[in-house]
């Protein structure tokens, strides 16, 4: 019989998800990085605040680092320096792009945004959208730990394999054109654990009395409830933190 899964958000800090070997085989490779480093995620917890630790993955249009995650959001630097992404949807799960330059164009070929850096664009699921070449962006986005095929490929510059509409199209309705937005750089201010992305500047923190400075670009700290911020210069995004919990 198949175990039967109790998952939920908690705001309380809990890893509990990355220490069953059985839901590790269902885990998309980002997170079974996660699984396999969880020992090393817990001790830098213990310590309050930390840098999260990254991977590199090398693609037909450019490079990413993601940031191992452990909670209900994933994070990732794109660098679209090859050329363009493909024209793609997402079925369950939502992004924001942080832009990290001036030159980032997004698109879904009936309508194309340039950003500057600071400003946020907000994708809904489903809908259609690509990077053009020369972008570069934080990307937010839901971490949706079992799903091992994230992106739809609707057209693909590099030849890559692209999904025939009959695949696809009659699981993911309504799909969005020109449904992608942008909007001011919110950033989290309560009092609950949150991550910290340095684009550009510095975070002055306290912990314990001893004060600290975060400067290294395009970065993300993590630091939990017990640490002050002082002083944020520069562009800086700042989120509130949730977790898996299972039961």
């Amino acid at each position: 019989m198949n175990k039967i899964y109790n998952i939920k958000l908690t705001k309380k800090v809990d890893l509990s998800i990355y220490k069953d070997k059985d839901l590790y085989e269902m885990m998309n490779e980002y997170n079974k990085e996660t699984y396999r480093n969880i020992d090393l995620i817990i001790e830098y917890i213990k310590r309050d605040f930390f840098k999260v630790p990254s991977i590199k993955y090398s693609y037909a249009w450019g490079q990413e680092k993601v940031f191992y995650p452990f909670t209900s959001k994933l994070y990732k630097v794109l660098e679209t320096s090859i050329n363009d992404t493909s024209i793609q949807i997402h079925p369950l799960k939502t992004e924001k792009y942080l832009s990290l330059s001036d030159n980032t164009i997004i698109t879904d070929k009936t309508n194309t945004v340039r950003c500057k850096t600071g400003e946020v664009i907000n994708i809904p699921n489903n809908t259609i959208h690509s990077l053009l070449k020369a972008s570069r962006v934080l990307e937010e986005q839901d971490n949706l730990i079992f799903d091992n095929k994230e992106t739809v490929r609707i057209e693909d510059k590099l030849k890559r394999k692209v999904s025939e509409p009959q695949e696809y199209i009659k699981y993911l309705l309504p799909q969005f054109l020109n449904h992608f937005n942008i909007e001011k750089l919110k950033n989290y201010n309560g009092r609950n654990n949150k991550f910290i992305f340095i684009a550009d500047g510095k975070v002055e923190i306290e912990y314990n009395g001893i004060k600290t400075s975060l400067e290294e670009k395009e970065e993300l700290y993590y630091l939990s409830k017990n640490v002050k911020i002082n002083k944020i210069e520069g562009l800086v995004k700042i989120i509130e933190c949730e977790y898996y919990r299972v039961e």
